[in-house]
């Protein structure tokens, strides 16, 4: 029988897609019309009820931001940590929510998503091509690639 041999120095601080605070919050339960990854950007779905992930061509504005992706602790999540097409998955559209940066951020910049094939996923706060600003999100807290760090949505 195997034994555990060592034991981490301190739990992890977060994951992706965490909410944090106890401020106001608002969590809106939505339909997945594509594979989701939580504490990545969501745009509005075909229906009210209904979120899509950013794919290439993708645009980020006040008409089609719906929010970030929610990790829930009651969700059991694809094989490959996803939330699958026709799934319930609660989005952050106001509040305070910690997500993974693929770069550069300071606190206090607007939070900017890729929105082509090759910036699909990322998320930092230095501009770039191919990266759009998500509508009322701000970084809380600075930090470098690889860092998890809190973001605030103001306004969707």
């Amino acid at each position: 029988m195997a034994r555990q041999t060592s034991v981490q120095d301190a739990p992890a601080r977060a994951i992706a897609g965490q909410i944090t605070g106890q401020g106001p919050k608002r969590t809106p339960s939505k339909t997945a019309e594509g594979e989701i990854t939580v504490g990545q950007p969501l745009l509005r779905g075909t229906d009210d009820d209904q979120a899509l992930p950013v794919v290439d061509g993708s645009t980020l504005d006040a008409t089609t931001f719906l929010g970030f992706g929610v990790a829930s602790t009651s969700r059991v999540y694809s094989s490959t940590g996803t939330v699958e097409i026709n799934q319930s998955l609660p989005v952050m559209s106001l509040g305070e929510i910690y997500v993974l940066l693929t770069g550069p951020a300071a606190a206090g910049e607007a939070v900017l998503c890729g929105t082509a094939t090759a910036t699909l996923g990322q998320i930092q706060g230095t501009a770039g091509a191919d990266l759009d600003a998500a509508p009322g999100a701000r970084f809380e807290e600075s930090g470098v690639s690889g860092d998890l760090v809190k973001i605030s949505i103001v306004r969707v």
